[in-house]
């Protein structure tokens, strides 16, 4: 269905730019966790003189708008039309409708009450560029995404530059680039925990796992509330079987985590210890990620305690525990190594190898689906 739509808003903007009509761009607007859009949305144009609602999302989050630009006489007179208003004015920041006043370094975001968008820099983009726009991803003002949005701070002119083009990447799941900018806005701004963590996010996924730890540890330092930073941190510690580090940041993480936000700590706790040979606590955290999951979201809290239960020897706790994973991950990359596993638990004499926990996964995920997933 998203390939029809795309087709048929392809072929609208086409139809528009043939009949001479000015051009058009398509696009459309995803929530981080992958959820439903609770409502339309609104476009917005966000400049340097003016905030103006372009147009509004279908329920499905699509939209096709007139193309604009960042500045020059047509964009000047283009700001006299009418406006729109999601929840609240149309017009903020300046006057919009002013033909004497130019509108520059503008960017298109999402606008929805309760959630910050990506944005996209119109003075990136030229009249011959695809009219089809990368997604805006919306997320919870009180959620902390991979992707980060436009921060709403002071910043030298260079390093807010950098900052701009580290989100871009990262958005477009560009880590070289999304790393490298990130870093020169964190020397540029230490103190900017989100650039460390962007710097951090972004070396993980290229598996280099002592720069994204060095970034991490430094973006936890600058802000200790920014709660993803531990969750990235211990995720590229387990997989450096860094098993002290994994145990030592989860647990801050369950501290700090003061509304339960993050499930997989728990995960990530219970894995630790377990490699630690601290059989008591990796139980009682892997009893605890269950209780705290209802849902089943992090599949991951079965095969840990699976696993716990049979190095203590209580092998049809195990075999439960280890089904109920393969039934809610019936793909998981190890089901038949857990499937063969389960076949020799407690049998005397039978060759079985002690299963391995899984390093947690440091693939983040595109922009537009959920973030941290244990295992």
């Amino acid at each position: 269905m998203k390939g029809i739509a795309r087709l048929s808003a392809g072929a609208w903007v086409l139809c528009q730019v043939l009949s001479g009509q000015v051009w058009y761009l398509a696009g459309r607007v995803e929530m981080e966790d992958g959820s439903p859009l609770p409502k339309p949305a609104g476009i917005e144009r966000v400049c340097d003189g003016g905030t103006k609602v372009e147009t509004l999302t279908d329920r499905q989050g699509r939209f096709v708008m007139r193309r604009v630009e960042s500045g020059g006489f047509g964009d000047l007179f283009d700001t006299s039309s009418g406006e729109m208003s999601v929840g609240g004015s149309g017009m903020s920041g300046g006057s919009f409708g002013n033909r004497m006043k130019l509108m520059i370094n503008c960017v298109l975001r999402a606008a929805l009450p309760g959630y910050d968008s990506t944005v996209i820099r119109l003075q990136d983009r030229r009249p011959t560029d695809d009219p089809h726009l990368p997604p805006f991803i919306l997320r919870r003002r009180d959620s902390e995404g991979i992707v980060p949005t436009v921060p709403r701070m002071a910043m030298p002119k260079e390093a807010r530059r950098a900052w701009d083009s580290a989100v871009r990447a990262a958005a477009a799941g560009n880590w070289t680039e999304a790393e490298r900018h990130a870093r020169q806005t964190a020397e540029a701004q230490p103190r900017f925990a989100q650039a460390w963590r962007l710097a951090g996010a972004a070396a993980m996924n290229q598996k280099k796992l002592p720069e994204a730890q060095e970034a991490l540890e430094k973006a936890i330092a600058a802000d200790p509330k920014l709660l993803i930073s531990y969750v990235l941190l211990t995720r590229v510690d387990l997989n450096a079987s860094n098993w002290e580090g994994a145990r030592k940041t989860s647990d801050a993480l369950i501290q700090a985590d003061t509304e339960q936000r993050y499930v997989e700590a728990y995960v990530y706790n219970a894995l630790a210890r377990y490699r630690l040979r601290d059989l008591e606590g990796a139980g009682k955290s892997a009893q605890e990620a269950l209780r705290r999951d209802p849902k089943h979201r992090f599949p991951r809290a079965e095969y840990a305690l699976g696993l716990i239960l049979a190095a203590k020897r209580d092998y049809t706790g195990a075999a439960n525990h280890l089904r109920q994973y393969l039934e809610l991950e019936p793909r998981a990359g190890d089901a038949e190594t857990v499937r063969t596993y389960m076949a020799n638990l407690g049998k005397p004499g039978a060759p079985m190898s002690e299963l391995e926990p899984e390093p947690a996964d440091l693939t983040l995920p595109p922009a537009g689906r959920s973030g941290c997933r244990a295992g």
